[in-house]
């Protein structure tokens, strides 16, 4: 509960933020925007590079510099190993063991807030290039229970089953428009993440997080559609 809160809370206040730039005349004659596409996010340490979906909406005016858009990410199970130290359950010496198994899907909601570093007042550029920073939540996240922990106790580092986490996220970004309606969006960025572990376990020792702190790449195409 205190979780769904949190989140709830967070949500509320980006949309809060979003109508104050609305309010301000940031985005007036503006136009919304749409856009589907895959993240990379190179996560290493044992993660490779998971590959998300997301579905993204915004609002983007040609007269302004700064745009706004939230993204909804799906990225499905991957897999995740690591290396501690444990104590064997057989023999009661302690040994390096390795961590293994697959991940949970993971769910994410992020709000970002990009700037133009060209003008637009006289229409779009063939190419757009600006920067971005943004809030992240993970909604749903964490790894499934490794087959290490059958023979093996007191770890020097223990897997977040069930993961709540808040993130920062900044870096680069880059439109290429086909037209004055779709584009094709890319984004090169580096997210800082705080996790929290909420399973059942009151561990005290460090945690490896399906989701961590990494750098993203992520493409798709987005529509844009003008209104008054």
């Amino acid at each position: 509960m205190k979780q769904l809160s949190f989140v709830l809370l967070l949500i509320l206040a980006t949309t809060a933020v979003s109508a104050q730039y609305k309010k301000a005349s940031f985005f007036t004659k503006g136009g919304r925007t749409y856009t589907l596409g895959a993240t990379f996010h190179s996560m290493g340490d044992g993660k490779g590079t998971p590959i998300g979906f997301f579905y993204s909406g915004g609002k983007d005016n040609t007269a302004k510099h700064l745009f706004r858009w939230y993204e909804l990410e799906f990225i499905p199970a991957y897999k995740y190993s690591y290396q501690t130290m444990a104590y064997n359950s057989n023999s009661g010496s302690k040994e390096q063991v390795t961590v293994s198994g697959k991940s949970q899907f993971q769910f994410l909601y992020n709000f970002n807030l990009g700037y133009h570093l060209l003008n637009r007042s006289e229409g779009e550029k063939r190419v757009n290039p600006y920067v971005f920073a943004g809030v992240d939540i993970l909604i749903f996240g964490g790894a499934n229970y490794s087959e290490a922990y059958n023979d093996h106790y007191d770890f020097e580092k223990n897997l977040s089953e069930q993961t709540f986490g808040v993130g920062f996220r900044g870096g680069v970004g880059t439109l290429l428009n086909f037209n004055e309606k779709i584009a094709l969006k890319t984004d090169l960025g580096y997210n800082l993440q705080y996790n929290l572990d909420v399973t059942d376990f009151e561990y005290t020792t460090p945690m490896y997080y399906a989701f961590a702190n990494h750098v993203f790449l992520s493409t798709g195409i987005r529509f844009r559609f003008s209104q008054d």
